[in-house]
């Protein structure tokens, strides 16, 4: 017996807003990796690009990959190309794939919950040097929550954070200058 072999490389074989600031790229197949530096999204009419702020696989369908974008314009039509994309056994698909899209007016209206933090909230007796973070439900505006989040000194003095996430779902703040005594 000799057992099917896939030499084909994936596709893009669609996209769709799923709302303002969200896009649901399609693909033929599973994929290794998608990754944001070798994804752009085009104004099809002012060739403007679309700032993409984050990637991450649609957990239920493993060939689709939602794309985080700054807000979309409804009247918009849309170009997503992506440079390279391999699937789970190598094939490359070296040429540039895109797709089509209108831009969306829908804003995204699920709020988010925070579902694990670390150290858990009121802990005392944490060092100083313990990394912080949390765990989104969703991916997050992070730009809105960064700017409502305040750590405090016991003194009631704020400490300017600085953000590493992942995904936008997992947020990870360190102070600026680290903790002083």
């Amino acid at each position: 017996r000799v057992a099917r072999v896939d030499t084909i490389p994936p596709q893009v074989t669609g996209a769709r807003a799923v709302n303002n600031g969200k896009v649901l790229v399609r693909l033929s197949e599973p994929v290794k990796d998608l990754d944001p530096d070798g994804i752009s999204i085009i104004d099809t009419l002012k060739s403007d690009l679309l700032n993409i702020r984050s990637v991450i696989p649609n957990k239920e369908e493993k060939n689709q990959y939602f794309v985080f974008t700054d807000r979309q314009n409804a009247e918009t039509g849309y170009r997503l190309l992506i440079k390279q994309i391999c699937d789970t056994t190598n094939n490359c698909q070296d040429s540039v794939q895109y797709a089509d899209f209108s831009g969306s007016a829908d804003t995204d209206t699920t709020s988010f919950r925070i579902l694990k933090t670390s150290p858990r909230d009121s802990a005392k007796n944490v060092a100083l040097h313990r990394p912080v973070s949390f765990q989104m439900s969703k991916a997050v505006d992070s730009v809105s929550f960064t700017s409502a989040f305040t750590i405090y000194t016991d003194a009631g003095d704020t400490l300017k954070t600085i953000w590493n996430w992942d995904n936008l779902e997992n947020g990870f703040p360190m102070i600026e200058n680290g903790f002083q005594p």
